[in-house]
C-alpha cells in the first residue's frame, strides 16, 4: 500500500470543451499533485468490450470524480456504481442547479442533497481549492494513515515471525489470560496448581512475566467465577500447534476436571455449592492452523457456533456426588496468530462473546 497512491477512477462528459479544459486544467494537475494515478476509459486503449472494462476499473477504484455536468446517463451509473463501496467527489457546473434548467442541463434530484462542488470555468481558482481540501480530508489523508497503519501491521508480524517459538507462546498466553482477567476472572492456576503458589494472587509477580517459566511445559491456565450455584470456568491453552493425539489427551483432562465440577476441591475438603451448571470456555491459542473439520470428525458431538467456536453439552458426571447438574463446553480456536495486535483483536471478540454468555446465564 504504501508504493502508489488510491487509484482515482474519472466520470465526467468529454468532449464539450467546457468539460474537457476542466479536467485538463484543473483536475488532472491537482490529482498528479498528489500522486494519484487516474483512470479515463475513453483514453485507455484495450479491445476488450467498453462496458466490462468500466465495471473493471470501478472495482480496482479507491475512489472517484463525478462530474455531473450534462447529466450524462454514463456519469451517474458510474458514481453510483462506485459509491458502493468507495468515496465519490460530486463535481457540477454552477448553473446546473437552476431547477429551471432542462434535463441535461441540471442535476438530478436524486443527487441535489449531495455535498456538490460548483464551478463557474476551468480554471476557477475557488473550485480547485475546494477540490484539493475535499480530496485531502476524505481520500489523501485516510489513505496515508491507512498506509501507515498497514506498514505498520507488516512490521509487527515480521517481527512476530522472527520470535523464538517459546516466546511466542509466552506472550501469547499473556495476552490470553490478561483479556480474561479484565472480563472478571481473577485467581488463575497453571497445570492444575493453584496461583497463589505459584505465580501470585495477582499474576504481576517477576515470576509470571518470566517467558522461560511460561514456555517451560505449563501450557494450561485455569480460574473460575462464581454467581450462587452458577459457575463460569475459563481456560488458556497456549501451543505451537495442536495434532490429534495431542488433542484427544487435551479434551480428556478438560472434559473431566473433577476437583472443579465435583463436590470436593482439590484439597478433599468439601465444598460448601455444588454448582447447578457449569458454563467453561476453553481457549485453545495456536501459533499453526487448527482442522476443525478433523476435530468435528474426532468428537461428532461438537457443533460449530461460528468459525472459532465449538460447543458441546456435557451431561452430570455420574461419578460426582452430588454431581453437577449441567455443562456447556465453549472451545474457542484462535491459530494462526499473526502478530499481538492480530490476537488482541480476535481476543477482545471472543471475550465479549464469553461476557455475553454470562450475563445472559445469570438472567435466567
Amino acid at each position: 500500500m504504501s508504493g502508489a497512491g488510491p487509484r482515482c477512477f474519472v466520470a465526467m462528459a468529454f468532449g464539450p470543451k467546457d468539460t474537457d479544459a476542466l479536467f485538463a486544467r484543473s483536475i488532472a494537475p491537482l490529482i498528479r499533485k498528489h500522486g494519484i494515478p487516474c483512470v479515463i476509459i475513453n483514453r485507455k486503449q484495450s479491445n476488450h468490450d467498453l462496458n466490462l472494462q468500466i465495471i473493471d476499473e470501478l472495482k480496482k477504484a479507491d475512489f472517484c470524480i463525478a462530474d455531473l455536468t450534462y447529466a450524462r446517463p454514463s456519469v451517474y451509473f458510474e458514481a453510483g456504481f462506485a459509491q458502493r463501496q468507495v468515496e465519490v467527489i460530486y463535481t457540477v457546473r454552477h448553473d446546473h442547479l437552476d431547477r429551471h434548467q432542462p434535463d441535461d442541463r441540471r442535476v438530478h434530484f436524486d443527487l441535489q442533497m449531495k455535498p456538490l462542488l460548483t464551478w463557474t470555468s476551468p480554471t476557477d481558482r475557488r473550485f480547485l481549492a475546494r477540490l484539493e481540501r475535499r480530496l485531502l480530508a476524505t481520500v489523501v489523508q485516510p489513505w496515508r494513515r491507512k498506509a501507515r497503519s498497514a506498514d505498520m501491521e507488516t512490521q509487527a508480524v515480521e517481527a512476530f515471525r522472527a520470535q523464538p517459538v517459546n516466546e511466542k507462546l509466552a506472550q501469547a498466553r499473556r495476552l490470553a489470560i490478561r483479556a480474561l482477567r479484565k472480563a472478571g476472572f481473577r485467581d488463575w492456576g497453571v497445570d492444575g496448581v493453584p496461583a497463589v503458589s505459584v505465580v501470585g494472587k495477582d499474576l504481576r509477580s517477576r515470576r509470571f512475566r518470566d517467558p522461560s517459566f511460561l514456555a517451560n511445559g505449563n501450557t494450561y491456565f485455569a480460574a473460575t467465577r462464581r454467581s450462587g450455584p452458577i459457575q463460569q470456568v475459563a481456560t488458556v491453552v497456549g501451543l505451537a500447534s495442536l495434532p490429534m493425539q495431542l488433542l484427544r489427551r487435551l479434551w480428556s483432562y478438560l472434559s473431566y476436571p473433577a476437583d472443579r465440577f465435583g463436590p470436593f476441591d482439590a484439597s478433599g475438603r468439601a465444598k460448601k455449592v455444588v454448582p447447578s451448571l457449569v458454563d467453561e470456555h476453553h481457549f485453545l491459542v495456536l501459533l499453526h492452523r487448527f482442522s476443525r473439520d478433523s476435530a468435528m470428525r474426532e468428537f461428532p458431538y461438537l457443533t460449530r457456533a461460528s468459525p472459532s467456536e465449538l460447543v458441546v453439552e456435557v451431561a452430570a458426571d455420574e461419578r460426582s456426588v452430588p454431581a453437577t447438574n449441567h455443562r456447556h463446553m465453549h472451545i474457542h480456536l484462535l491459530d494462526e496468530i499473526r502478530s499481538p495486535d492480530d490476537l488482541r483483536a480476535r481476543l477482545t471478540h471472543e471475550v465479549g462473546n464469553v461476557q455475553r454468555e454470562w450475563k445472559d446465564i445469570r438472567r435466567r
